[in-house]
């Protein structure tokens, strides 16, 4: 692990309720072999900073893709190599992540995300998924379907949609 650590100020909704807008995370530089899913990182894609979940590793020799994972978001953000990696979070508002405030549920969203990443290549992309799709498009359009896919999965998103009042 580096000592060199960043501070960034989380805006979005990608990581809610792990993560907040206006949070602020420090990001240490880790070693590729020191990384693990479920650590969240910050990435850089696309001129963008991100701060997201890992989910996945695909190694092959020396060089590492890492699948990442909004615990908030339905998606992937698809594969990611380490040279992309900034850093892994290391403390949220001055907490370290091993505080048990946040591992605990950092953790169940870890398991929450795999699970409905699964569960989503399964419905939408095996061969089993695609015969139920052409039966489920007889039945459901696909817009409805999806909205009934995230409410059963990710049941909190919606409550980042309604303002405090509404939410009670």
């Amino acid at each position: 692990m580096s000592t060199t650590r960043e501070t960034f100020l989380c805006l979005g909704p990608s990581q809610w309720p792990v993560l907040r807008n206006g949070l602020v995370i420090r990001v240490a530089k880790f070693a590729n072999n020191e990384l693990r899913a479920g650590d969240l990182v910050v990435f850089s894609k696309s001129g963008s900073r991100i701060c997201h979940r890992l989910l996945k590793v695909n190694r092959n020799g020396d060089e590492s893709l890492w699948l990442t994972k909004g615990d908030a978001n339905l998606n992937v953000d698809g594969w990611i190599s380490e040279g992309q990696i900034l850093g892994k979070v290391v403390e949220v508002n001055g907490r370290p992540v091993t505080h048990p405030f946040f591992a605990i549920p950092s953790h169940l969203f870890f398991w929450h995300s795999l699970l409905q990443h699964t569960l989503y290549q399964m419905i939408f992309f095996s061969s089993f998924g695609r015969k139920l799709g052409l039966l489920r498009m007889k039945i459901l359009p696909r817009p409805i379907f999806m909205k009934m896919y995230a409410k059963l999965s990710a049941p909190w998103i919606h409550l980042l949609n309604k303002t405090p009042s509404q939410r009670s």
